[in-house]
C-alpha cells in the first residue's frame, strides 16, 4: 500500500517545508514511513489573507470526496466562487455572534 500524505497549499509551495514536517509527526503516530508528501493542484489565493479559507473549503472538499469516492483521485479544484460565498457566510456568522 503507498503510503503519502497529500498536501493542498493555496499559496503555491509557501508551506511545503512545514508539510514536510507535519507528515514525519504524523507518521510516528500512524507507525509508517510516508513515501512521500504529493503537492496536489488546487485554487491558489490572489491575497495574503483567505488562506484560513481555503484551507477550511479544501479539507471539506477532500472529506467529501474521499467519503464518496474512497480515495483522492480524480479530486476536483474548489472553485473561486465557492471560497467566496463561504467567507461571506463566515463574515455574517461572526457578526452575528458578535450581536
Amino acid at each position: 500500500c503507498s503510503q503519502k500524505f497529500h498536501h493542498f497549499d493555496s499559496s503555491s509551495q509557501y508551506n511545503l517545508t512545514e508539510a514536510h514536517s507535519l507528515a514525519r509527526n504524523l507518521s510516528a503516530l500512524v507507525s509508517y514511513e510516508p513515501e512521500s508528501v504529493v503537492e496536489r493542484d488546487c485554487l491558489q489565493q490572489n491575497n495574503g489573507s483567505d488562506c484560513g479559507i481555503y484551507l477550511l473549503k479544501n479539507a471539506e472538499l477532500v472529506e467529501n470526496h474521499h467519503k464518496s469516492n474512497g480515495d483522492l483521485t480524480k479530486l476536483a479544484k474548489l472553485d473561486r466562487q465557492t471560497v467566496l460565498s463561504a467567507r461571506q457566510e463566515l463574515k455574517n456568522l461572526i457578526l452575528s455572534l458578535a450581536k
